[in-house]
């Protein structure tokens, strides 16, 4: 009874993300860009496609595992999110450098708000560990899937960044040989 309680807050918090992140979306005005970046589809979509999937695995198979399974999930979420946080905040740094070296005539603004948020999202996820459980293994499985979905939104901003950035050095690199 009480391992059904926790799957069923899991898959809540699963379809609230989804909503959130539309919801992201349309606060952020980014719906605009899909007009003339058709790329930006892919992951609008992926992402809730991936916490869609991640409800029906807990719908069809609610167990808590141990606390050191538990604990081991974690640490791969923790480990990949620590990397799209590296590569977020490299491609940014990379982005400024070619700007100030007039490489390229600057960035559209959705490039820098799309990772930003997914910096944002990335180190959103890491804030949880500020709440880690006893050792309840049903504390450390919520704590797993709620991890999920900033770590899956850093991931929807972080390639609707780079699909925005190639998108548009073409027509930077066209701009400059002008």
């Amino acid at each position: 009874m009480i391992i059904e309680y926790f799957a069923e807050i899991s898959i809540a918090n699963y379809l609230a993300g989804i909503l959130l992140w539309f919801f992201l979306w349309y606060k952020l005005d980014m719906f605009k860009s899909l007009s003339y970046n058709k790329l930006l589809y892919f992951p609008l979509i992926l992402v809730p496609i991936i916490l869609i999937l991640e409800s029906l695995f807990i719908f069809l198979q609610p167990h808590i595992i141990s606390f050191a399974v538990e604990e081991q999930l974690i640490i791969v979420i923790e480990r990949n999110n620590s990397q799209l946080l590296t590569a977020s905040f490299g491609i940014l740094v990379l982005a400024t450098i070619f700007i100030n070296l007039k490489f390229i005539k600057g960035i559209s603004k959705n490039f820098i708000v799309f990772l930003s948020f997914a910096l944002i999202c990335s180190v959103g996820g890491v804030l949880v560990l500020y709440w880690l459980p006893t050792v309840d293994p049903k504390l450390y499985f919520l704590l797993r899937h709620f991890k999920t979905i900033p770590y899956t939104f850093s991931i929807g901003f972080f390639l609707s960044g780079l699909l925005t950035l190639i998108r548009e050095i073409p027509t930077h690199i066209a701009k400059k040989s002008k």
